[in-house]
């Protein structure tokens, strides 16, 4: 993909975090990012709509991302982190909390931070901690009943489905290993559209490992939650 298509796309997808609606050429226009005409910027909404990247609900609107697009632009996003450095006695004391085995307070305050839904899983023991569902069912915007129903059912499984994952051998453990990001169905934690989930595996200070997943809607500040992860990944394996 061209690097303009690539900036108009990520621009695309930020006005829709920011704002929740389907994002129109003209508004991105107003933006004066790319000195180019709304024209032009039309053209490539709809060069990014026919390759999948956003999806267009009616002839004559706006666009919106697909899940296709989010995954491009959270690419974007972790490319573009800065080095995790200048720890703030926040993030030291998460780690701490981390290695000293707290890890029912590590998961609440961690997921304290994120404002998301925080899942601890230590797949040795099978002990799964949660904490954060009122951060969670208050930033969503499935309102539907079906909506709400698949997303407690995936809440409901999360124990499970870390354990497969376990099991298919899905390993993430690095110490220069940036965290996964999982867009909607393509998850293999949750099955709700309305869902991203973040997971990251670390070890504790017994050399465990320590799987800790956040649950947000799509719709997620990806660049202040993965610069929490990745401080959180290096604080805990450099300290």
């Amino acid at each position: 993909m061209r690097e303009r298509s690539t900036q108009i796309l990520e621009a695309a997808v930020r006005e829709f975090i920011r704002f929740g609606r389907p994002v129109s050429s003209l508004e991105l226009a107003k933006r004066g990012l790319f000195g180019v005409s709304p024209a032009t910027i039309r053209a490539e909404l709809s060069s990014l709509t026919r390759d999948g990247y956003l999806d267009q609900l009616h002839t004559s609107g706006g666009r919106v991302p697909t899940d296709k697009g989010y995954e491009l632009f959270v690419e974007r996003v972790i490319m573009a982190l800065p080095a995790a450095d200048g720890f703030k006695s926040g993030d030291r004391s998460l780690a701490e909390e981390f290695l000293e085995g707290a890890h029912r307070k590590f998961v609440r305050d961690a997921s304290r931070r994120l404002r998301l839904m925080g899942v601890g899983y230590d797949p040795e023991s099978g002990d799964l901690y949660q904490s954060g569902l009122d951060d969670l069912f208050e930033q969503l915007t499935a309102t539907g009943h079906r909506e709400l129903t698949e997303v407690a059912r995936d809440i409901e499984r999360l124990g499970e489905r870390c354990a497969e994952l376990m099991e298919r051998s899905v390993r993430f453990l690095n110490e220069d290993a940036l965290p996964r990001v999982f867009i909607g169905k393509r998850s293999p934690l949750t099955a709700s559209e309305h869902l991203a989930v973040i997971v990251d595996e670390y070890r504790d200070g017994e050399g465990g490992t320590f799987f800790f997943v956040a649950l947000g809607p799509k719709r997620m500040d990806y660049q202040r939650n993965l610069s929490l992860f990745k401080l959180l990944h290096t604080a805990i394996f450099h300290g």
